[in-house]
């Protein structure tokens, strides 16, 4: 990642603003400002990707400069990782209603 911010000025600029987009959503959903399932329907799958690809540059963020940077997409992240595992753990017994 940092060669690519090297070869490409703009390249950091512009992961910030995603992830500080994605932070501010999630700040959103725990502070009740946003519909968490409206959110997670919209933007899951791209925030999971997005956390995943960019992980070992967060921790490296953390542990240089900034400790709690983007820990509100990790957590609201790693709720939904959570969810989806419960609902595989379940047999189709437990999930009808």
């Amino acid at each position: 990642i940092e060669a690519g911010f090297a070869n490409q000025p703009n390249l950091q600029k512009e992961l910030h603003q995603l992830l500080n987009y994605y932070e501010s959503l999630a700040r959103g959903v725990f502070q009740n400002i946003y519909d968490e399932q409206v959110i997670k329907t919209g933007r899951r799958s791209a925030m999971i990707r997005a956390l995943r690809a960019f992980n070992s540059y967060i921790d490296s963020r953390r542990k240089n400069s900034s400790p709690n940077a983007w820990t509100e997409l990790e957590s609201l992240v790693a709720r939904w990782v959570a969810e989806e595992v419960g609902k595989d753990q379940r047999s189709p017994a437990q999930a009808m209603p």
